[in-house]
Order: C-alpha cells, then structure tokens, then sequence
C-alpha cells in the first residue's frame, strides 16, 4: 500500500464526490417534498454524503480494485484512519465554501470501525472544524449500526466527545444490526437512517409498511430524527410522509453528484425553491 500512502500524502486521491442530495430540512421534509415533487422535483433542498472517490493512480494502485473493494483494503492496512482524517478535511472544507455561497447545506461523513477505534477521531473532526471554519453543526458524522455495537463503551464515551463538539451523529443502515432500545439511549445520536431494504418495494409490502413504522416509532420516542435512505418511487415518498418520517435521500431526488453537479443542483434551488424551503435546515 506504499502507492496509496504516497498518493494521499501528495493530495492525489481525488476531490469528495457527494452522494445523492438529501432532504435536510425540519421535521416536516418529506411532507413538503412530496408536495415540491409534484410540481417541480428538483425544488429539494441538498443536504450530501461525503464518500470518497479514488484517482485511476491509486486504483492502479491497488490491482485495479473496484470501490467496493478498495475501502476494505483501507481497512485492512489501517490507512483508512488517514484516508477517513483527509475526507473530514475536504468535507468540510467544501461545505463551508457552499455555506459561504449562500447554500443552507449541510454535510454527512461516513467514519469507519477503524476510525472509531482510536481517540484521534476526536481530534480529527475538531481540526476539520477548525480548518475550514465550519460551523459544527453543519456537520454530522454517520456510523453503521454494526460498527457502533462493536464497542459499546468505548464508542459511547468517543461519541459523546464528539457530539461536544456540536457535530451532529447519525446511526447509518439502522435496522439491519443488533442494538437495542437500552444501546440506543446510551448514543447521543441525531438521526436513525433507515436503511434502504426497508424502502424497497415498500409500495407492495404491508410487513415493510408495519416495520417502517415501528422505525419511524422508536426514532420519535427518543426524540431522534428519521431519515429514509434509497428512496426511488413517488409511492415510497407518499408512505413514508404518511409514516411522519423527517427526512429521505435516493434516486428520485437526485442521483450521485459531482461537486460541479452540485453546485449546478444547489444554484437551480436557490433560483426556484420557494421562501418556505429556503430556510437553514434545523441544528
């Protein structure tokens, strides 16, 4: 991995590439959007996934992995922590020139198991912060919920550290791990992501419907926001505002974007949304 070391050291991994834009307003997103949708789907305020995007140089690299291959190859070789520190870097950095451009967005960063493990995450994120001078709460770090049952203790005293920073902390796939109502309590989390298996066909699928309720459910017992991932269909849009889940991303939104894309995506907003979507997303 000496090529992928050298790569990240020279800043050659490539710029941050968002994922699908997402709703990331109050508690009454979906509902709004769905009313947006119906006469102009592109009047959706962008709130984006950071995810990272390897150069043909790295990839090369690593024997031509695919993505999908080439994080779990991070993760073996411990360089995910590195490569995690320089993602926080240029997230945050790109968010805060959008925010200084007047786009009411936020940003999402995964953080892995290995990142998670060490207490430099804490001062990873707070350098990010600082280095960027973006607000912490325009920044909310994502974590499976497989990773977070790892090490309950010890990821409950990194996460409340970090939550002191005034990041927002979101549980990323929820449903598909094992936590518990009694795990959860002991999180300082902000939002639960549905995974999207659960959104899937939900349209065709009353058990879905009934599981995304008791989701829906549990998130507002905890006063936690829901936020549906992979959404596809009108029909799953409608279900899910009837379910009161806060927020959604997935194709029938907006597909993955490149930071040109979205800056292109976030000036269309602002030139169309109306007064109401305008607003700055809720803390």
């Amino acid at each position: 991995m000496s090529d992928e070391r050298s790569s990240l050291e020279k800043g050659e991994l490539g710029a941050p590439v968002p994922a699908s834009p997402a709703a990331d307003q109050p508690a009454e997103d979906l509902r709004r959007l769905g009313e947006a949708l119906n006469a102009r789907a592109k009047d959706v305020v962008a709130g984006t996934v950071a995810r990272t995007r390897a150069s043909k140089h790295v990839l090369d690299a690593a024997v031509e992995a695919s993505f999908e291959h080439f994080i779990p190859l991070l993760e073996e070789t411990g360089l995910i922590v590195e490569v995690g520190k320089w993602v926080l870097e240029e997230a945050c950095a790109q968010c805060a020139a959008w925010r200084q451009a007047s786009y009411p967005i936020g940003i999402a960063v995964n953080v892995s198991g290995r990142q998670l493990d060490t207490d430099q995450l804490i001062g990873d994120i707070e350098g990010a912060l600082s280095h960027s001078g973006l607000e912490p709460s325009a920044l909310t770090i994502e974590i499976t919920e497989t990773t977070l049952m790892r090490n309950v203790e010890a990821t409950a005293r990194r996460l409340t550290a970090v939550k002191a920073l005034g990041v927002r902390i979101a549980i990323d796939d929820f449903g598909t791990g094992y936590s518990s109502l009694a795990h959860l309590q002991r999180f300082p989390v902000d939002a639960l992501k549905i995974d999207r298996s659960f959104i899937l066909g939900l349209q065709n699928n009353k058990e879905g419907e009934t599981l995304i309720h008791t989701l829906v459910q549990l998130g507002k017992s905890l006063s936690i926001e829901t936020f549906a991932e992979g959404i596809e269909q009108k029909e799953e849009l409608s279900l899910l505002r009837d379910e009161n889940c806060d927020s959604g991303q997935g194709f029938l939104f907006a597909r993955p974007l490149d930071v040109e894309a979205t800056e292109a995506f976030l000036a269309d907003w602002a030139e169309n949304a109306t007064p109401a979507l305008t607003q700055a997303p809720a803390g």
